[in-house]
């Protein structure tokens, strides 16, 4: 079975330029709070991984995409305990969670299924 290129893919495509126009309207039209700003920053971390995961290229360093797919699994989490503690239907919960599961692959096979993208990277 040969491995997919997400390079090829255009429902990829489609889903990085969906998650970048969710995030533009949360920076200009989003809550203003300290922990809606750590959650743009990471989200549009997150972006950059997932541009070096489709374009398969190396962003920084192997290490750094490691900590920001932990960093986000963490954000969801948060996300999820504090929604639930306001009371946010779980259907809207459901449907953040489904959205992200596909940039939690990205950032995983990114940071840790990429070895050849990082070994390209240190010479």
């Amino acid at each position: 079975m040969q491995k997919s290129d997400p390079r090829e893919s255009k429902l990829w495509a489609t889903y990085f330029f969906l998650l970048f126009a969710l995030c533009v309207l949360e920076i200009l039209f989003g809550r203003k709070d300290p922990a809606s700003l750590v959650s743009d920053v990471l989200t549009g971390l997150c972006l950059v991984g997932l541009w070096g995961y489709l374009s398969q290229k190396p962003i920084g360093n192997q290490t750094a995409w490691i900590v920001i797919f932990f960093l986000q699994i963490a954000g969801l989490i948060f996300t999820w305990v504090v929604s639930t503690a306001a009371r946010v239907p779980i259907a809207i919960l459901l449907g953040v969670t489904i959205l992200v599961v596909p940039l939690l692959y990205a950032l995983y096979r990114y940071g840790f299924r990429s070895a050849d993208l990082w070994a390209m990277n240190k010479s």
